[in-house]
Order: C-alpha cells, then sequence, then structure tokens
C-alpha cells in the first residue's frame, strides 16, 4: 500500500501495558512525522484539530503553535476528551483526503476503553479512501464490555 503512495499507520495493543489510547500511540506518532513533512499549506486547515488532539497524543504539540489569543481550555474533562477525539477524527478524515489511508491496529483483544472509544469515532466520522484493519485473537466477550464493543463493530463494519 505504501509504494502505491497510502499513509500507512500501525498501532497495536500489549497484554501488560494499559494505557489510554495505546492501540494509536505509534499509529500517532508516525502520523505525526509525516504531518511535519507536508507543505504548511496542507497541515494549516488542520491546525485547531492539531492542538485539540494534542491534548490526548503529546506527539502532536510539535505541529502547533502556543494557542492564539482567545484560545480557551475546555471547562470540564469529559468536554476536553470530546474535543481531542473530534480533532484526531478530523485529522484522518483530513489525510484520507490527500492520500489513501490504511491504518493497522494489532492486539486488539488487548485493548483499552479509551482506544476503542476513538476507534468508534474514526469509524463513525471517516468516509472515502481509508482501511482500517483491527487484528484480534478470537475471544468470547464474556462480560468483557470492551470485547464485546470490538465484535459490535466488526459486525457493524465489516465489508
Amino acid at each position: 500500500a505504501k509504494q502505491r503512495g497510502a499513509l500507512c499507520l500501525r498501532g497495536r495493543c500489549y497484554e501488560r501495558e494499559h494505557l489510554p489510547f495505546v492501540a494509536f500511540d505509534r499509529a500517532i506518532d508516525a502520523l505525526t512525522l509525516t504531518l511535519s513533512r507536508w507543505p504548511a499549506a496542507l497541515v494549516d486547515p488542520i491546525k485547531p484539530a492539531l492542538l485539540a488532539a494534542s491534548r490526548i497524543f503529546s506527539a502532536l504539540r510539535m505541529l502547533v503553535d502556543d494557542p492564539a489569543p482567545g484560545w480557551r481550555e475546555a471547562a470540564d474533562r469529559g468536554e476536553q476528551l470530546h474535543a481531542a477525539l473530534d480533532g484526531l477524527a478530523a485529522i484522518i478524515d483530513h489525510c484520507q483526503r490527500e492520500a489513501p489511508l490504511l491504518l493497522v491496529l494489532d492486539d486488539l483483544q488487548w485493548a483499552d476503553e479509551e482506544s476503542v472509544a476513538l476507534l468508534e469515532v474514526i469509524l463513525s466520522r471517516c468516509t472515502g479512501r481509508i482501511m482500517i484493519l483491527g487484528l484480534l485473537r478470537n475471544r468470547e466477550p464474556s462480560g468483557d464490555p470492551v470485547a464485546a464493543r470490538l465484535q459490535a463493530l466488526a459486525r457493524g463494519r465489516a465489508a
């Protein structure tokens, strides 16, 4: 896919690493590096989204200046999280308009709730030239809410 001009991002989960958004951490690091090489004309339209998403992915801070005068920090943590998730979905959507995008997320059986929430947001808002490949070992939900959400996503979006 990369040889054909696609932007390829890869993330993964780990059995013993339970950090929020861990499935996307490496993918966002790679995305940050890619965006740092793009011309300003392509990155400037997503500066507000980068600023919002940098609240949960600090690597993105290198792409934004300090907040503009009048920019206000979201009042509560829930509002900040919602803005950050929306921001990252907007970034992903913008990128897939510039180049086909492949996002591979490995070992999702160990995904944290925040990673699944972000995956849900991306799936609900991004359409077009994007393929998301989620890899996980088959396991029954058996009361595990994260596994149940992943199975629901797979049923709802498989093509």
